[in-house]
């Protein structure tokens, strides 16, 4: 369920439906399906979400997609890495790392010079994305170093959006993460009451009580 919210807030498309029958049936485990330490990933989830990726870009306009993120068609390597900056930060629900942007550009950049198309670059990177552990997981940045650390503005948002609806931040939630605002207590509280009265809340409640009772 959370996989599928998250493509329909990524790219707004609805792949329920081919993702129920992809995916094998998650094990339950103290009652729940969704319990962090038995889910594992094997050879055939890889195969799902590869075949999942394409086919979410099989029913996007990658041309209208881009336009979302980069208003210039130039097809370089500047160009490229604005594209995946900004797509990215979106599509993995927090800013890239250096490393990762590298690795996204090498994608593109060999198809560049393949002489491949901007719409041909921009599809084989989202299809990575989709495949990213950034995607698949909720990733936080831990220091490593044993000592204590705030938790980051964009790892705020993910924790109260999948605990809450189950899905990834909206548009608004996001938008005070990337502006630090959300670590403001009044402005945390405030969007803690906005989220609660959304529809999501309901449904995610259902889920909860239906796998615990």
């Amino acid at each position: 369920d959370e996989y599928i919210s998250a493509v329909q807030v990524a790219v707004g498309r609805d792949i329920g439906s081919e993702a129920k029958k992809l995916f094998p049936e998650d094990l339950r485990t103290d009652g729940f399906n969704n319990t962090a330490y038995n889910l594992g990933v094997d050879l055939k989830h890889v195969q799902a979400y590869a075949r999942l990726a394409e086919l979410i870009t099989d029913k996007l306009s990658i041309a209208e997609l881009r336009s979302n993120y980069l208003t210039e068609e130039d097809f370089n390597e500047a160009s490229l890495e604005k594209l995946i900056r900004k797509m990215g930060k979106w599509i993995l629900r927090g800013p890239l790392n250096e490393a990762e942007v590298q690795s996204f550009l090498r994608i593109g950049e060999t198809l560049r010079s393949a002489g491949g198309s901007f719409d041909e670059a921009t599809r084989f990177i989202l299809e990575a994305m989709l495949q990213s552990p950034r995607f698949i997981y909720l990733i936080e940045r831990h220091r490593g170093d044993g000592t204590t650390w705030p938790i980051g503005p964009f790892e705020l948002a993910n924790r109260i959006s999948f605990i809450l609806w189950g899905s990834p931040p909206d548009a608004e939630l996001f938008d005070l993460a990337a502006s630090g605002e959300l670590l403001e207590k009044g402005v945390l509280q405030r969007e803690v009451e906005r989220m609660l009265a959304d529809h999501r809340v309901r449904k995610r409640s259902k889920q909860f009580i239906h796998q615990w009772l």
